[in-house]
């Protein structure tokens, strides 16, 4: 199966630091230009096509020879959440209490999940609540099944 990003188009912000943003455009451009801009006052968006950018677009459809370099900015609790996130298997999904550690901390680690400014590539789309819903993924509920559906499909143990 090929990655359902392929027919997306995303939107990669970078610095000189590396990449700091990637949203999904879907239909709705303004708004993830305004979600950029409230993450990051400090900076504007130029549109232009870089090499760095290419190379997010060569990530996100499975290119894994692809190297990135990332400037994340998030408070400590945010990017320990983040570092969590990069740890969950391709394929497979956990809770937000798992996330958190407790249950009292599942809706602080769905905050810091939802903070993630790097879509896809920090896999905030394997975390669901403990009914199995995927309400609240800003991308939407079709994305993070379209996702999810497509890593178990890919998974090493579904390969014969």
């Amino acid at each position: 199966l090929q990655c359902p990003l392929r027919r997306q188009r995303q939107m990669s912000i970078r610095d000189k630091r590396g990449v700091c943003y990637v949203g999904l455009v879907q239909d709705k451009r303004a708004s993830v230009l305004e979600d950029f801009r409230s993450r990051f006052a400090y900076t504007s968006p130029k549109e232009m096509q870089t090499s760095l950018q290419k190379q997010v677009i060569d990530f996100l459809h499975g290119n894994s020879d692809t190297t990135l370099s990332f400037h994340l900015r998030g408070t400590p609790y945010q990017t320990g959440i983040w570092r969590k996130l990069i740890r969950i298997p391709f394929g497979k999904v956990i809770t937000y209490t798992t996330l958190g550690g407790e249950n009292r901390y599942s809706r602080a680690a769905g905050t810091a999940n939802g903070r993630n400014p790097v879509f896809f590539i920090i896999p905030c789309h394997r975390v669901v609540n403990v009914s199995g819903h995927f309400d609240r993924y800003y991308w939407g509920a079709d994305v993070k099944k379209c996702l999810l559906a497509w890593e178990s499909a890919n998974t090493q143990s579904n390969v014969y």
